[in-house]
């Protein structure tokens, strides 16, 4: 089962979440680490950005 075919936006705006309010709910969490998604191909059982 491969990912949606939908951007974060896209995804993230019908659920009422803007990238303002996803920054307060996680505010006490702290980054240690932030990778970039890879290319999956549509057969991959993983998904990464479209």
């Amino acid at each position: 089962m491969a990912g949606p075919a939908l951007t974060s936006a896209a995804t993230v705006a019908p659920n009422g979440y803007t990238p303002e309010s996803l920054s307060w709910i996680f505010s006490d969490l702290v980054e240690i680490e932030l990778r970039r998604m890879r290319d999956q191909p549509p057969e991959s059982p993983s998904f990464g950005e479209p």
